[in-house]
This record gives structure tokens, C-alpha cells and sequence, in this order.
């Protein structure tokens, strides 16, 4: 399981602790099979989302994104990409949370 203590100094040799840049495009890039779960902590809603931090990939370049015909976001698109890992915590604005929860 995937641990993640109150700082990063406080994690076991085991424990992952994927944060800051570079990343890749979508939110949870650079997990692997060997990651158990993805915790996202403090995420936005995406730019058409009239959520806290609402933007999208590049800020407010791009405006609309669909996913098999329904509007998606960073976290849309994140949760419908191949992974072994599961999606265990997702904190942010209510829109963020609405957007997983749908």
C-alpha cells in the first residue's frame, strides 16, 4: 500500500511521493503497476467547471474537452486513462468532486 506520512522526509523507503514538475500531461503521470492508489490532494476542477482554480492542461488555451461525448477535464480524462492503480482519495473545490462523483 501506498503511505504517505505528513512530510516527505517521514516516508518509508517503500512509500512514493509523486509531486511538483515536470510531469506528464495528466494528473496522475508518473505512476506505475508496482503504485497501489492515487491520492490527490488539493485538485481543481477544470476550466469550463467554475470551480476555486478552474484551467485546464494550459491555463485557459483550451476551453472545452469531451470524452465519449460528455464534457471532461483534467480529472475525467486522468480517470479514463489505462492504470493498474485505483483512485483512493481526491480533495479539491466541490466542482472537482462532482466531476467523480458523476
Amino acid at each position: 500500500m501506498v503511505r504517505l506520512s505528513r512530510t516527505p522526509s517521514r516516508c518509508k523507503p517503500t512509500d512514493w511521493l509523486i509531486r511538483g514538475k515536470p510531469k506528464l500531461m495528466l494528473v496522475p503521470g508518473g505512476l506505475a503497476p508496482e503504485h497501489d492508489a492515487v491520492i490527490c490532494i488539493g485538485i481543481h476542477s477544470w476550466y469550463a467547471g467554475l470551480g476555486v482554480l478552474s484551467q485546464s492542461f494550459m491555463g485557459h488555451e483550451i476551453e472545452h474537452m469531451w470524452l465519449d461525448g460528455r464534457p471532461a477535464g483534467e480529472i475525467g480524462l486522468a480517470m479514463a486513462a489505462p492504470s493498474e492503480c485505483r483512485w483512493a482519495v481526491l480533495t479539491g473545490d466541490d466542482r472537482a468532486y462532482a466531476v467523480v462523483t458523476e
